[in-house]
């Protein structure tokens, strides 16, 4: 049985950088200093960020500064959110990203999770190696192994993202970025 929780691990969103700073003044510091979560949840707050793509990075980036109090904007060139792709290997330290995200428990009962990885010769399908997972995994990292469709975490991650108040708007195309000085002005198809 999988159990959320962070399990006294920090929180892998902690590090992330705030890249629209000037880096005259560090804002991450692995030794400590002003870190990146205090900057981030100073910095944030009301500041509109535009996500170009809304695919999983896009979707996961847009919820995350979302939740730290940014107006977020996702747009995307394909005309709807539709199911693409295929199936996911999603390792522990990934699940740990969900659990942060908060989409893991929504994606739970849409996981498998494989009792091992097994590579086999392609001639004659005997059995190379075996890598356990399931409850290896899940003794092993604190957190399970999973699979599953591409489309059933897009789907979590886009209602998440909406959920905490970022916009997404389809069918609309980049055609352009042009920077002056410290604002990024984003030019779309009409």
């Amino acid at each position: 049985a999988y159990s959320k929780g962070s399990r006294g691990r920090p929180d892998p969103l902690s590090g992330v950088l705030d890249l629209t700073r000037r880096a005259r003044a560090p804002i991450w510091s692995r030794r400590g200093g002003r870190g990146a979560a205090g900057a981030m949840a100073g910095g944030l707050a009301g500041r509109a960020i535009l996500v170009v793509g809304a695919g999983i990075g896009g979707l996961a980036a847009a919820l995350a500064l979302a939740r730290r109090g940014a107006r977020v904007r996702v747009i995307e060139q394909a005309p709807a959110l539709t199911e693409v792709g295929a199936g996911l290997q999603i390792g522990p330290n990934a699940v740990a990203v969900l659990e942060a995200l908060g989409v893991a428990e929504a994606l739970a009962p849409l996981a498998s999770a494989p009792p091992a990885v097994e590579l086999r010769d392609f001639r004659h399908g005997a059995l190379v190696a075996r890598l356990p997972m399931g409850a290896a995994a899940l003794a092993r990292h604190g957190r399970p192994y999973w699979q599953f469709h591409r489309a059933d975490l897009l789907g979590a991650l886009a209602e998440a993202a909406l959920a905490a108040g970022a916009g997404i708007e389809t069918g609309a195309r980049v055609t352009r970025v042009v920077q002056d000085g410290a604002r990024v002005r984003v030019v779309t198809e009409a």
